[in-house]
């Protein structure tokens, strides 16, 4: 499992020869993956209706757009085969020709057309992340053109992480899925069952234009933390993609498995989602910064798998920037900041932590309220932080947490889901982000934007919009038949997955 030597930096693959025996495979086995990426079921599985990282897992399995990303974070051809620029707003897509969907249907420019209007309805959270399309129409059966409002220098970006086509049938209805309807796009793998609370399955496509993948069958197995390990020594499962540092060793313990590391544009973001009362003075901000220990938070929370960042970016996108030193864990400067601005005693911070954060969000609050500041912690699902979100009930709380990942490889993509007014997980944004935001997008000259984007995060830092905290390094377990390619993104692209010869 691995990218490139060039960019695998701590990519690190362990043999282990400690004695032990994984079950036999059968000849079904032999062509089905079965992994753990997630402890429960995903929200759904109407890819313009669902937004967390988990769950795209699966849909990008199924889904498929315009463009993609491969291994190296790169924009590479998808369901287009070429595009062009006509100019600053507007670009001309090719599309490949005989692709069907899982059900049959045929892949034209004006399905496609239609399914980005479905997400582009304004009911489907995804919107804002492509709302800037002003139009979208087919030229003729195999040709689209995409017209933005403005200049949009992150569109392509945007395509390949968020517009996944639907065929004409499912863009009918602006509403979502409904939970029993089978789910169809044009990706490697169609839908195959679903188990709740257990297990989904899907299966190869042999239609897909990259060609059959490997595996016949691929299932997603939902294992509580606590079984996972044991899930894999008995070779139930073929590969863990969240391994906690302190069980590498009881994996070490059972022949013909592996552990596999390595960064991927992944952090435990914080976020202030109010800025009443104390969170309105950035001293405070920056004081909850102070408090912080970054180490702890590695050593406890990530068990040893993280590097401390600065901001929300990390080493890796466009635009971060890299002379930012992270805050240091001073909390005797934190409580004379918090003096200074008037808060020398106790005030509450209300913290919303999605349980992929639940860790992090704990020892953090064990920290600010070492400085006096009491915090109230709540734990929510991923369902139902997403219901909060599209209730618009985040504004209840002050201070919002998930394990973010960023798919498009750009530090203004985590930014702007945290920060830009029109985001649903910003409650209602920060005071001159949106203006930064949009320059940003205006500015297409690659230079020029990159050195734009490295000022923009610098301003995020100096006015600790969030509490930043660390990037993660994410850890595998994985048997050693399986030859998997690791993605920058740390999104999973399972068909290019095999065994090793």
């Amino acid at each position: 499992m691995s990218r490139s030597k060039s960019t695998a930096g701590l990519a690190l693959a362990i043999c282990l020869l400690s004695p032990g025996a994984a079950r036999a495979k059968s000849e079904e086995d032999v062509h089905t993956l079965r992994l753990c990426d997630d402890v429960s079921d995903p929200a759904g599985l109407d890819p313009h209706f669902v937004f967390d990282n988990k769950t795209d897992d699966i849909l990008n399995q199924i889904y498929e757009g315009l463009v993609r990303f491969d291994v190296e974070g790169r924009i590479v051809p998808a369901l287009a085969e070429r595009w062009e620029s006509i100019d600053a707003r507007s670009i001309r897509f090719f599309l490949r020709k005989n692709v069907k969907f899982h059900n049959g249907e045929n892949l034209e420019a004006r399905v496609i057309a239609a399914s980005l209007k479905r997400e582009l309805s304004g009911n489907s959270p995804l919107t804002g992340q492509i709302a800037g399309i002003e139009n979208v129409f087919g030229e003729s059966k195999y040709v689209l053109v995409i017209r933005t409002r403005e200049p949009d220098a992150l569109l392509l970006r945007r395509l390949a992480s968020f517009a996944r086509i639907v065929p004409l049938s499912m863009s009918q209805s602006t509403a979502p899925f409904s939970p029993e309807a089978i789910p169809v796009g044009t990706g490697p793998f169609r839908f195959g069952s679903w188990e709740k609370g257990k297990r989904l399955i899907l299966e190869a496509n042999p239609a897909s234009w990259r060609g059959k993948p490997y595996f016949d069958r691929v299932v997603f197995e939902f294992i509580p933390e606590d079984k996972q390990i044991e899930a894999l020594a008995q070779g139930k499962v073929d590969l863990l993609t969240e391994v906690p540092g302190t069980k590498t060793l009881a994996i070490a313990q059972v022949n013909g498995l592996e552990i596999f590391k390595d960064k991927t544009l992944s952090t435990p973001a914080f976020w202030f989602t109010s800025l009443r009362g104390p969170l309105a003075d950035i001293r405070v901000r920056q004081a909850l910064n102070l408090a912080v220990d970054k180490n702890e938070l590695i050593r406890y929370a990530a068990m040893g798998n993280g590097t401390p960042i600065a901001t929300l970016s990390m080493p890796g996108e466009v635009g971060h920037n890299p002379r930012l030193t992270p805050y240091p864990y001073d909390p005797a400067r934190s409580r004379r900041l918090l003096k200074e601005a008037g808060y020398p005693k106790d005030f509450k911070l209300r913290i919303l932590a999605v349980q992929q954060s639940e860790r992090d969000a704990k020892i953090i609050k064990a920290q600010l309220q070492a400085i006096g500041v009491v915090a109230e912690l709540a734990s929510v699902s991923i369902a139902d932080g997403f219901r909060i979100v599209s209730e618009g009930k985040l504004r209840n709380y002050d201070l919002t947490a998930n394990l973010a990942p960023d798919p498009i490889g750009h530090m203004a993509f985590l930014s702007g889901v945290c920060f830009f007014s029109l985001s649903p997980m910003s409650a209602g944004g920060v005071p001159g982000f949106d203006e930064r935001y949009k320059r940003l997008l205006l500015t297409q000259d690659v230079e020029k934007h990159k050195d734009m984007a490295e000022e923009f995060d610098r301003w995020i830092y100096d006015q600790s919009w969030g509490i930043f905290t660390y990037q993660r390094i994410r850890t595998y377990g994985i048997s050693s038949r399986i030859r998997l390619e690791s993605q920058l993104t740390g999104m999973l692209d399972l068909a290019s997955a095999g065994v090793r010869q």
